[in-house]
Formats: C-alpha cells, structure tokens, sequence
C-alpha cells in the first residue's frame, strides 16, 4: 500500500514465485499490469471494486489489528515457505509506517531469509552474514545497525570502507558512505545492518 512505487520498482513482481499485495498494493499491483496471487490487509485504502474482481485468495483482517499490512504480507509469505523476500513499495508518506515496516523487515523471525525492500527512491538489504550490493543510478550507501549493535561489519570498494568494525545501534556512523564500483560487499559477523542505497 501507500504510495504508488511505479513501474520500474514493480516490474520485479514478473519474476516472483508468489505476489502478496497489502491493501492498496492491489490497486498499484493492477495499474500497472501485476496480478497477485493473495491480498492480504484491513482493506481500508484499497478501491472496494478491485477487490471484487480479485480472483486470487484474500486475507481480511479486522482493523483493530497489531500488526501493519506489509507484516501480515510477510505471514502469508513464511507461511507459504519464503526464502527471500522483495517488497515493493510500502514507504505511504507515513513516517510511523516506514520505521514499523523496516523494524518488521530486520525482525528475528526472517533470520533465514533474504529481504530486499524497494521504494522509488531507495533499495534496502537487510543484512545478517553478508550480502552483496549493486551500483544502481546512485552510488550513495548507508549503513544502519538495527536492534543492537552491529559487530565485524565489514565493506569494500566505498569511498570509506570498514574492515571488522562495530557499527553502534542509535549511531549516525554509517551514513552516505559511497561505492567506486559496480559493487560492494557487505560482511556482518553478528547483529543485523541495513544497508540502504539511495
């Protein structure tokens, strides 16, 4: 749901095993050719029409619900066997739901699964071993550790690079580093990092 994440960003739903569109994802899903396989949310920002049309399984949820849309989406995911996760989209102009989302992202129980989240103007990896990234129009990289501090964080081929160091939770540190080249790999020993390419 939230903001439209356009075309380009929801062109990676083509090579998707299964797509879980939240909410008001149906209606960007479909404007811009995607079909989803589930909906999923409290259906309170999606047009009441194209749900009716939908013809893949639906998941209404009460919206008196704990948790965000993108969190229920993740559910019907890991319960269907996921391994890696891209959401697409989901940043809705709402500072409370982008921090939420990327706090969902970085929980323990997707320790074993790849997530990548794509927004217009940003992708982010969730990193817990390593991972490598691509140079895209930017070349801007930033690092966050999440839920505690961050140990043995290495990264290579950035302006700054780090070798084995401990990047603090609630630290600035790792902003707006750089990459040189087509790519950059990230290496964390222990806690889990954000690197954010925007």
């Amino acid at each position: 749901g939230g903001d439209d994440p356009g075309a380009t960003v929801l062109s990676r739903a083509g090579k998707a095993d299964l797509v879980i569109a939240a909410d008001s994802g149906l209606d960007h899903a479909t404007r811009h050719g995607v079909t989803p396989d589930v909906l999923v949310g409290d259906m309170d920002s999606v047009d009441p029409a194209g749900v009716r049309r939908f013809g893949g399984d639906i998941s209404i949820h009460s919206p008196d619900k704990a948790k965000t849309d993108l969190d229920l989406a993740i559910d019907v995911a890991l319960d269907r066997g996921a391994t890696r996760l891209e959401i697409l989209g989901g940043g809705g102009g709402r500072l409370d739901h982008l921090i939420a989302n990327c706090l969902v992202l970085c929980a323990e129980r997707l320790a074993g699964v790849e997530v990548r989240w794509y927004l217009p103007d940003a992708v982010t990896s969730v990193v817990r071993d390593s991972a490598v990234l691509t140079k895209t129009d930017g070349s801007r990289v930033t690092l966050l550790a999440m839920g505690g501090d961050a140990e043995g964080v290495s990264i290579s081929d950035v302006r700054w690079p780090l070798h084995e160091a401990t990047l603090p939770h609630g630290s600035s540190w790792g902003v707006s580093n750089e990459l040189t080249g087509p790519t950059a790999a990230v290496v964390v020993a222990s806690g889990v990092v954000v690197a954010i390419q925007t």
